[in-house]
């Protein structure tokens, strides 16, 4: 092999359609690992070890995120604050990890690959002055509409997230996966790498943002 990393870059921004296909890809196989490794690690986790609880204390990493947001409930009859529930639908542990791998499956498979990979849209993108139709044929027209609709969705994560129409579902359940007792209280910007990183919002927000300015 040993092509440069610049060699492969050029390749995709030349042709719109695998641009838009790597990044369809790169949120698939994202998606797929997320699907994944919850799956692997509610496997292993024990909800009923009174040592090892909360969760962190046993290595895991996604599905903490989850019980973040208000997932409490698994199919295997366990609930995250001791109790037992006996229908826990879609919105449970195992739930969100098969919606996961299911658009993991999509966007991989169907989109990525059958459509925009194999059929190709670079077509679409070619300018057409004499149809008149160059705001929608332009590359960079469609890079800066992209580019807006990122900065949309990051203002909405924040919304969302940093202002508690969701994070108050997590008043009552926060001190079982960190082991703190007390309100939930918002924090700033600043206090700390973890908290820049992985405070309320920001995990989501700052992956759509760098995601979108790559592709803009």
């Amino acid at each position: 092999m040993g092509l440069p990393w610049y060699r492969v870059h050029t390749v995709v921004l030349n042709d719109p359609g695998r641009l838009l296909s790597v990044h369809i890809m790169h949120t698939a196989l994202v998606a797929g690992w997320a699907g994944s490794m919850a799956l692997y690690e509610l496997a292993v986790f024990d909800p009923s070890d009174p040592v090892l609880d909360p969760m962190w204390r046993q290595g895991m990493f996604v599905i903490p995120f989850m019980t973040r947001l208000g997932i409490t409930n698994s199919w295997g009859g366990w609930n995250i604050t001791g109790g037992t529930i006996t229908n826990p639908g879609l919105w449970s542990y195992e739930g969100v990890a098969a919606q996961h791998i299911s658009c993991f499956v999509l966007l991989g498979s169907f989109l990525a690959f059958g459509y925009i990979g194999y059929i190709g849209i670079l077509e679409i993108f070619v300018m057409n002055v004499q149809e008149n139709l160059l705001w929608i044929f332009c590359p960079r027209f469609f890079g800066i509409h992209l580019f807006l609709f990122q900065e949309w969705l990051v203002f909405w994560f924040w919304r969302i997230s940093c202002n508690r129409i969701i994070w108050s579902w997590n008043m009552g359940i926060r001190p079982l996966w960190t082991n703190r007792k007390g309100p939930t209280r918002k924090s700033g910007v600043g206090r700390g790498v973890l908290t820049l990183c992985f405070g309320r919002g920001r995990n989501p927000h700052h992956h759509i943002a760098a995601g979108g300015r790559w592709v803009y």
